[in-house]
């Protein structure tokens, strides 16, 4: 992706992405800031390439809507046989 394509002022940002993308171990990135601000376009941007499944939450939904939503989702892209655990722990092997 060129320069001119991502938001002004996300030097740093690019940066932590670069670095997590050429890491040689498993990394986790959170963003999180204001809505509006533009970490959707920057995460979907940056990993076009890499990206091979994408959720965003449901607002105001319960624990069990949200997993059902994630395995529903999931298991277009995922050759394993998912279940929801709504109560305690959850885990997926994908």
């Amino acid at each position: 992706m060129t320069e001119s394509t991502f938001l002004a002022g996300r030097v740093w940002e690019r940066a932590e992405l670069t670095d997590a993308l050429e890491s040689d171990r498993p990394e986790l990135i959170a963003v999180y800031g204001r809505r509006r601000v533009g970490k959707t376009y920057l995460i979907r941007g940056f990993f076009a390439e890499q990206i091979c499944f994408e959720l965003t939450g449901a607002r105001d939904a319960n624990l069990k809507e949200q997993l059902t939503n994630f395995v529903a989702c999931l298991r277009p892209v995922c050759p394993i046989r998912l279940r929801c655990r709504p109560r305690g722990r959850t885990r997926s092997r994908c």
